[in-house]
């Protein structure tokens, strides 16, 4: 029987519509099973670790890429084998394009019923699959900056694999975890590619299997869409896999 977790920010009326086609494409498939909501109480992370101790699945997280982290890293942390299946809100998220997934083939991907047992990698104490972003933000509070935030530079050390220290001045980094290899790839974001472009260039890259991210100036960290995590960050592959239900065309392979 199929268990969905929706998660608490989906009770906003703002959701409604999204809501309504996705429980309306599930009803059309025939893939009903039992509906969980998640509450300020009970996180999806929480209520994944009572499901899978129930042998529920497999287990539908709906929500951002944030939801389906929180149950990957308990799903992780009890090794489990309970195949977690993902119905984002947001189509253009990282984890969705990762997984081949849309808030209307997500469902389909159900029926399919095609999974990858996908390596994870560890920052700290969480697991995650896809990538770690670091940044400093500083607010701006000029009257003529119509930004609440912007991008500024900050000293930062990476140890790379015990072997190689680097220290410099960035925008910030990218840590994508590469699961097919078993590497980290780290890009430091150093160069801005213009007023009009919302991204920053990666300027170097190294690839790793464990990397260690310090700085003495406070950064914000967001793993897989969750802000969780503080310098210093120790982030290194594992040998723990996930089941995930994936679509057509996905970024893992």
């Amino acid at each position: 029987m199929y268990y969905y977790i929706y998660d608490t920010f989906l009770e906003e009326k703002r959701f409604a519509r999204f809501v309504n086609e996705v429980e309306a494409q599930i009803n059309a498939l025939g893939l009903t099973g039992e509906r969980t909501q998640a509450s300020s109480l009970r996180s999806v992370g929480t209520v994944t670790k009572d499901a899978i101790e129930r042998n529920r699945q497999p287990i539908v997280i709906v929500g951002s890429d944030a939801s389906l982290s929180q149950a990957i890293d308990q799903a992780c942390r009890m090794q489990t084998d309970v195949a977690l299946a993902y119905i984002p809100v947001d189509d253009a998220s990282f984890l969705a394009r990762a997984l081949g997934v849309t808030a209307s083939t997500g469902v389909t991907a159900l029926s399919r019923r095609v999974v990858l047992n996908i390596r994870a990698a560890r920052v700290n104490e969480y697991f995650f699959v896809g990538q770690v972003r670091c940044s400093r933000l500083v607010e701006n509070r000029g009257l003529r900056l119509r930004r609440k935030n912007a991008l500024t530079r900050f000293k930062m050390t990476a140890r790379i694999d015990d072997a190689l220290h680097i220290h410099g001045e960035v925008l910030g980094c990218h840590v994508l975890n590469q699961p097919q290899e078993a590497l980290l790839k780290l890009d430091f974001l150093e160069q801005d590619r213009g007023r009009r472009q919302k991204q920053h260039a990666p300027s170097s890259s190294f690839s790793s299997p464990a990397l260690e991210l310090t700085s003495k100036t406070p950064f914000e960290t967001n793993v897989d869409g969750r802000r969780v995590v503080r310098s210093p960050l120790i982030i290194t592959t594992t040998k723990v896999h996930v089941p995930l239900i994936v679509g057509r065309d996905r970024l893992f392979s």
